[in-house]
């Protein structure tokens, strides 16, 4: 519970018109009471409940007053600001506005006395407790509900549609691999004139894409293969090979 001395104290010291060593006495008295800065907001208002609009302002200034000059704690739920939204509600709005720019001017807490530090004004701290700002804050925050669920929802199409890519893209190459397999199966069952005619003759494939086992023929072999088919063959051969590819062409060449 506050006692009656310790609130009467801090009434003398927000009363007082200057704030010198003439106070230190009564700083002194309550140096040890910092806790009482730290109480529920309902005990303030037990104490403070009947007391005229000027004492409750005498003990706001007081506790802003002992806060700075003690170093009590109490930041977001300092004392002063249950007493001024107390004040808030039974002076009228002249009252609470001249306490209220007289904390901001003197207290050391950037909460007091509004309870938050986005408020810069007392007219920016009174159209917050209205029934319009209120209702624009469930706006705002239903607003930004359906934002936020419409990102993840967007966010969860993009990865599934991502995954069906994936798999898509994986049964391709699966499908494709069988394919070729298939192919080259056959492939590898005809002549070695014939392999090197169909070799010579597509230009949609890759050499990688043909069995390395033709590129390491040797120069014998390749002699077999009609001189038409070979001249045809070196033409397709006139890109970047690689080392087998490579060799198989100064193979080719040196029949020429």
């Amino acid at each position: 519970m506050i006692d009656a001395e310790t609130l009467s104290t801090l009434m003398m010291i927000g009363s007082s018109s200057i704030d010198d060593s003439s106070l230190d006495e009564l700083y002194q008295s309550i140096r040890d009471c910092g806790e009482i800065n730290c109480r529920h907001w309902s005990e303030w208002e037990m104490v403070l409940s009947g007391m005229p609009p000027q004492d409750i302002g005498s003990v706001l200034r007081g506790l802003t007053r002992a806060e700075c000059r003690l170093k009590w704690c109490g930041g977001s739920v300092a004392a002063s600001i249950w007493v001024f939204r107390y004040l808030y509600r039974v002076a009228d709005g002249a009252v609470a506005r001249e306490a209220a720019d007289w904390v901001v001017a003197h207290t050391s807490n950037r909460y007091s006395p509004f309870g938050t530090t986005r408020h810069s004004s007392f007219d920016q701290w009174v159209y917050e407790q209205t029934d319009h700002y209120h209702g624009q804050q469930l706006i705002r925050r239903r607003l930004l509900d359906e934002a936020q669920r419409r990102a993840v929802a967007a966010r969860l199409q993009r990865a599934e549609e991502r995954q069906r890519q994936h798999q898509f893209r994986c049964e391709l190459r699966r499908q494709q691999s069988a394919k070729r397999r298939e192919e080259l199966a056959e492939f590898e069952n005809l002549a070695l004139a014939i392999q090197l005619e169909i070799i010579a003759s597509d230009w949609t494939r890759t050499l990688e894409y043909w069995p390395k086992s033709v590129a390491q023929r040797t120069a014998a072999e390749l002699e077999s293969v009609p001189k038409t088919t070979r001249e045809k063959l070196l033409d397709r051969l006139r890109v970047r090979l690689r080392a087998d590819w490579r060799g198989f062409r100064r193979r080719l060449q040196s029949l020429s």
